[in-house]
């Protein structure tokens, strides 16, 4: 038996679907029916549309957020997956709808249905990603704070992730419009590895880091990724991995 919040989540779909049919039939009718009466009757079902949507969220429940089958859940970490390596290889400009689908074995109508666009696609592989961020910086028994910024031995991985972080950032640069939406994730990451910082410093006695600590973080970072990006670069990649880690020693003890 459907439970309330999915009767209301169906009928927000359902009421949202029928708004944007009615939008596309006013606007080949509009000549007949009037501009200003057009206008008041779409605004009439814009407006039932939010109120239903309100009372969705109020009972807790998401009328945006589609329930999946475990197939659909399938697919659309398969879509993720792939886009993980693609973005990383390509970039968000060189990469393509097709790139993805490609790489993940479904065709590029599985993109849009999953996602919509590329950029939504992009959008929530930075959420997925900054969420594992998040996660990471948690604070855990017996957690070794060098850990988190001291390299990972070279490897194809290892770079691809790398790549995958700066291309966020290089995307949100190029793309001011999705700053909104970036710029939230961004700060929960920093955010987290500040308080990493400051557990190692300081331990956890609740109180936030301080401005030194989080100078010191936003160093952290800059050496664990360049020292990523060198390591494949140099004849010997371990005298990059060696740098890093001496330099997050002296950092974190400073």
């Amino acid at each position: 038996m459907a439970t309330d919040g999915e009767d209301v989540r169906s009928a927000s779909r359902a009421l949202r679907d029928a708004a944007a049919a009615f939008s596309r039939a006013l606007g080949q009718t509009v000549a007949e029916a009037g501009a200003q009466a057009g206008r008041e009757l779409a605004e009439e079902l814009r407006q039932a549309t939010k109120d239903l949507n309100d009372a969705a969220l109020r009972l807790g429940v998401d009328p945006t957020e589609p329930r999946r089958s475990p197939r659909a859940e399938r697919t659309r970490a398969d879509l993720l997956e792939a886009a993980r390596r693609v973005f990383a290889e390509k970039g968000y400009e060189g990469a393509s709808v097709g790139d993805v689908a490609a790489a993940a074995g479904y065709t590029k109508g599985a993109v849009y249905a999953n996602f919509g666009s590329k950029e939504e696609l992009f959008l929530e592989l930075a959420k997925e990603l900054t969420a594992i961020d998040a996660a990471f910086a948690q604070p855990r028994a017996g957690e070794d704070v060098r850990a988190a910024f001291v390299p990972h031995p070279a490897s194809d991985e290892t770079l691809r992730e790398t790549l995958l972080g700066l291309e966020l950032y290089v995307y949100a640069i190029r793309h001011p419009e999705a700053r909104a939406d970036l710029s939230p994730l961004v700060v929960q990451a920093y955010d987290g590895l500040a308080a990493l910082v400051h557990r190692a410093r300081s331990g956890d006695d609740g109180r936030p880091p301080t401005r030194d600590e989080r100078d010191t973080m936003l160093g952290l970072v800059a050496v664990h990724t360049l020292g990523a990006i060198l390591a494949p670069l140099l004849p010997d990649p371990h005298e990059a991995e060696g740098a890093v880690a001496r330099l997050v020693e002296r950092m974190l003890a400073g």
